[in-house]
């Protein structure tokens, strides 16, 4: 009879961590849509002069604000007529980015391109907060906690430069707009800034842009060096099967490899320049990518200086927007704004940790785990390993509980304690060993957050274990054969 138990207990922990996955990738089905943006394509001096928010999106046109500098005015004067440049230099190359989590990929952006132009304007990487924000949970934190790895890629055709020939922003107060003038004098320096952003761009590139951006669920690695190669691999992967790679990177069998390690991911496809552009794909692991046919040559050859956009910025040759103020209070007033305003745009994250499980079948034991050596160290010998299940706060955060980890010695079983707090705790302490705290969850008691899910517990008589189920729709085949205990507490999805 045991035997029976046990070989159930084994399939349906298997199940309870897979179902609630499936469930979860089926959600994602291909969305294509076309999207009206303001192009940097007028054919003479396109963005060059335009006010820039730095916290978008990185590169794109709608970052692109307003007129600051009236290029026209600038070139007009016999003193400049030698100071604008516009030649053309087409280059083709792909820029790649790529983090371990949120913050990381964002200080690669940071670190290979937002450089200089600080003009003393101190930018963290969580104020690029626009570059990261290509999904639609309805909880921001958790789209853009450490459960995620970010990568991104640029496949770029470069066909014009623009640029002044400046080295002093002061050198282009004479030709300020007209709207830029009174709005700075009508304005509140929030409103201001809410409306021109933080940088002016006096050195850009225009051409064509095909933007890539992957995320995906790492749970073989807690290293972020690891990480950060897988994410990089899957990247490289679907770049390759689109057909918008030049280099073949993603057949190679370690770039093969440590794309398996890719679980959960999505990729956000779109155009910026050409025939195609303001066009965009939203795909998910359960499609894959074969459904759609891409031809980059054609797409390269139709970008032309009529329907560029925004492929790059010399951050040498841009400065804040505040140094074209020339009133020293008024300055300081956008600069204080604009510090502010990098500020609120910071993601807020959460640093979640997987809670790994399996099924010791020589001792009859399931093992929730946060901690992966520990996972690891396991054999494969008698024991069912089920992987991430479900993910909890590393940390204590507001209105999260413990789970706390007990072990009874004399039935070698693990128990886990939650809604209960110290007082249960305390009651369990008499007959078993304390063994810590395995992370912080959100109590049954409560109004969960969006986006977590409930855990449900059941307690096995006949193998005395204490078991956890992430999917509703299995509570019925549990009960039929465990002690159904309630909801234990709430947690974010595998």
């Amino acid at each position: 009879m045991k035997k029976i138990y046990l070989s159930l207990l084994i399939v349906f922990l298997f199940q309870a961590c897979t179902s609630d996955m499936e469930e979860i990738l089926q959600v994602g089905e291909v969305e294509t849509s076309k999207v009206t943006t303001r192009q940097a394509s007028d054919g003479e001096y396109d963005l060059l002069g335009f006010s820039y928010d730095i916290t978008g999106d990185y590169l794109h046109v709608d970052n692109a604000k307003k007129m600051v500098v009236d290029i026209k005015s600038f070139i007009g004067d016999p003193n400049n007529k030698d100071r604008f440049y516009n030649p053309a230099t087409i280059i083709a190359n792909e820029d790649f980015y790529a983090g371990a989590n949120v913050e990381e990929f964002l200080q690669e952006i940071k670190d290979k391109r937002v450089t200089g132009g600080s003009g003393g304007l101190k930018i963290g990487p969580l104020s690029l907060s626009g570059s990261a924000k290509v999904t639609k949970e309805k909880n921001e934190r958790y789209s853009y906690s450490n459960k995620y790895s970010f990568a991104r890629v640029d496949i770029i055709k470069r066909i014009k430069r623009l640029y002044l020939d400046v080295v002093d922003a002061n050198d282009l107060i004479p030709y300020l707009s007209t709207a830029f003038i009174n709005n700075l004098n009508k304005m509140t320096p929030e409103q201001f800034v809410e409306e021109y952003g933080t940088h002016v761009l006096l050195d850009i590139s225009i051409g064509g842009r095909l933007q890539f951006n992957y995320r995906s669920v790492i749970t073989e690695t807690d290293n972020n060096i690891e990480k950060k190669k897988i994410v990089e691999a899957g990247a490289k992967t679907s770049i390759g099967i689109f057909g918008a790679s030049g280099n073949g990177s993603h057949e190679t069998t370690e770039v093969k490899n440590l794309n398996k390690k890719n679980s959960n991911w999505d990729v956000q496809i779109s155009y910026h320049g050409g025939t195609n552009s303001g066009l965009n794909y939203s795909l998910t692991s359960t499609e894959g990518l074969t459904s759609i046919q891409f031809n980059k040559t054609q797409w390269e050859e139709s970008v032309n200086d009529k329907n560029a956009a925004l492929v790059d910025i010399n951050w040498n040759k841009t400065f804040p927007i505040y140094e074209f103020i020339s009133d020293v209070t008024k300055k300081q007033q956008i600069k204080k704004a604009v510090e502010n305003y990098l500020e609120g745009k910071k993601l807020q994250t959460m640093n979640l940790i997987p809670m790994y499980t399996l099924y010791d079948m020589n001792v009859y034991d399931c093992l929730y785990t946060t901690n992966l050596k520990e996972y690891i160290s396991y054999s494969t010998n008698n024991v069912a390993k089920n992987g991430a299940c479900f993910y909890v706060h590393k940390t204590q955060e507001p209105n999260t509980i413990p789970i706390y980890r007990v072990y009874d010695s004399n039935g070698h079983n693990h128990i886990y304690l939650a809604r209960g707090g110290e007082a249960e705790l305390n009651q369990y302490l008499s007959w078993t060993q304390y063994e810590g705290i395995e992370g912080y969850v959100y109590s049954p008691y409560q109004t969960p957050p969006a986006g977590t899910i409930p855990i449900y517990a059941f307690y096995a008589e006949e193998s005395i274990n204490c078991i956890l189920v992430m999917n509703e729709k299995e509570v019925p085949s549990y009960s039929e054969w465990c002690t159904y205990n309630g909801i234990a507490f709430y947690a974010y999805p595998q």
